[in-house]
């Protein structure tokens, strides 16, 4: 029996299958890659029990991997918002 509860890391993705952890280092890597003075609001949609916060969740995954070694004021500042 499948739980229904987000996925928190990419390794955990293996056992269902799916091909979200791709998506989500993808995403990861558009927010590091983002280059402007302005900051940037990502929104996920989709419909209950679809993966959002699963995605969210491993891209927050691998855009702290990506940054664990810069210098605090480097690394992205990261607000969750889940109305």
């Amino acid at each position: 029996m499948l739980k229904d509860l987000p996925i928190e890391h990419c390794e955990e993705e293996k056992r269902y299958k799916m091909d979200r952890c791709n998506f989500s280092k993808f995403l990861g890597d558009m927010l590091l890659n983002y280059n402007d003075d302005e900051s940037i609001v990502i929104g996920l949609s989709g419909e209950w029990g679809s993966g959002k916060t699963s995605i969210r969740n491993m891209a927050l995954e691998h855009v702290i991997k990506k940054t664990k070694n810069k210098k605090e004021e480097e690394k992205p500042v990261i607000i969750k918002f889940n109305p």
